[in-house]
């Protein structure tokens, strides 16, 4: 090797061996600058702090799209960036996925920057146009766009006093689900009487215009209703209740199997088993009492049983209320039916009852009176009602506990107090007569009108009239 080769190969050497040594030197610097004393008597899992920040606006998007916006006041970043521990949030806005906007505020939050998450430990508020609620936690997934609160929520729905328990809103489709409920404030249309309204119900929902919940309960100063499901089509304005329905009002109870009601058209459908109680007239009240049961007829069972003879002026007293049309709205009556379809609006309250419709009213004296036929109609504004029969059949039928029983192709009696009419269509049966009402005969003999020579109480049977108004 020549004494040139010989030289550049030592200096090469020296010079690596140097820059390793510099190398070396610069790494160990810096290691030790980064070793942490202290790290042994820190608490295990927790973060170090990183980077302090001033008022600041955070913006989270979903590809181009933003998706939530909020001013801080103040932040501290993780060391690793991975969370924002924010105080004073204020001015928050989360969009749907429609583009509706729902603000929120809080004291305190964490912003995950990886997950999109936001969690407020110390409570916050989110409200718009539709609620206003207040919660003491909450987190954001802000991929999801799903807020879950713990504990009690507060505030305001649909311009009611909402407190709720489990809570979860999905942002993005606009849906509010509820474990518990309880909901006051005014329901109805805007200038058509809105009342007062007091709501509870359970696992609810309430998805842009549809309202569903389970176990409902809601009472007004007038009216107490229960269901096991209930649903509100906000934008339609119908109401249905479904499963076991318990219906409580002033001037009448009933129970059905469920209820639609066309808010709008100030119209309500009752299907499936309609049970009902109608009030007396005086003293009615909203009432939570078990409906008596009636027990259906056969349209052509006869019973054959006679009253007894009355034995003192009370028992004459409690017959003649019997046949008394005047007192229709002074004792209770039993109605069961397969449907009801009743307008409701004042100057159309009208119904119409379908489903071999019966009613039975009891009266003082273990006494009785009944009426069933094919249909019924009900005229709310003149208080009539008229049963009919089928197409060429005789089954609207009138019975009471004196043994009267006729049967007609129709019949229309009055309910409204003071109007004693009732108009009848070819009726045909068996009226019983009591012998002190049967004029004596010409010259003063016995009594005539009975069947025989029998000590019983006299009867006049067949036919009676065509239309006959008595």
């Amino acid at each position: 090797m020549s004494l040139f080769r010989s030289r550049l190969a030592r200096s090469a050497a020296a010079w690596s061996v140097g820059g390793l040594s510099v190398w070396a030197t610069w790494f160990g610097v810096t290691r030790l600058f980064q070793i942490d004393p202290f790290a042994d008597f820190r608490p295990s899992g927790v973060l170090e702090k990183g980077l302090e920040l001033g008022e600041f606006q955070l913006r989270s998007y979903q590809g181009s799209r933003l998706i939530a916006f909020a001013s801080v006041r103040s932040a501290t970043a993780r060391r690793d960036r991975s969370l924002l521990d924010m105080v004073g949030l204020f001015d928050g806005k989360l969009t749907s996925d429609s583009g509706d906007i729902y603000n929120f505020e809080a004291p305190q939050a964490a912003y995950g920057t990886f997950n999109k998450s936001i969690v407020l430990d110390r409570g916050g508020r989110v409200w718009n146009a539709r609620l206003d609620l207040s919660m003491p936690k909450a987190t954001y997934d802000g991929i999801g766009k799903v807020m879950r609160v713990e504990g009690p929520v507060t505030g305001k729905l649909e311009g009611g006093d909402l407190v709720a328990d489990g809570v979860m809103m999905d942002v993005g489709k606009q849906d509010l689900l509820v474990r518990t409920f309880e909901w006051q404030g005014q329901a109805g249309q805007e200038g058509k009487g809105r009342q007062m309204w007091k709501v509870k119900g359970e696992n609810s929902r309430l998805s842009n215009d549809i309202w569903t919940g389970d176990n409902g309960r809601a009472e007004s100063s007038d009216t107490i209703v229960y269901g096991k499901k209930i649903e509100l089509d906000r934008k339609q304005d119908i109401l249905t209740v479904t499963g076991d329905v318990r219906y409580y009002g002033v001037d009448a109870n009933m129970t059905c199997e469920k209820v639609i009601v066309y808010r709008k058209e100030g119209r309500s459908v009752l299907v499936g088993t309609v049970h009902m109680l109608i009030k007396p007239e005086e003293g009615a009240k909203v009432e939570e009492v078990v409906i008596p049961p009636l027990t259906p007829v056969v349209p052509d069972e006869v019973s054959k049983d006679r009253p007894a003879a009355p034995r003192n002026d009370q028992e004459k007293t409690q017959e003649d209320a019997v046949r008394d049309r005047d007192n229709l709205r002074k004792y209770p009556a039993t109605v069961i039916a397969d449907r009801i379809e009743y307008w409701y609006k004042k100057g159309e309250r009208r119904a119409h009852i379908t489903g071999s419709p019966q009613a039975r009213q009891e009266l003082p004296g273990q006494h009785w009176r009944r009426i069933w036929g094919y249909e019924a109609f009900y005229d709310g504004e003149k208080d009539r009602l008229k049963v009919v029969s089928s197409a060429g059949k005789k089954e609207a039928r009138m019975k009471n506990s004196l043994g009267d029983d006729l049967a007609c192709i129709d019949v229309l009696v009055s309910t409204k107090k003071g109007e004693d009419l009732m108009d009848a269509t070819e009726p045909e049966g068996v009226v019983s007569v009591r012998e002190k009402d049967v004029p004596e005969k010409p010259g003063g003999g016995g009594k005539g009108g009975s069947t025989g020579g029998g000590s019983g109480t006299p009867s006049v049977s067949g036919p009676i009239g065509d239309r006959r108004r008595s």
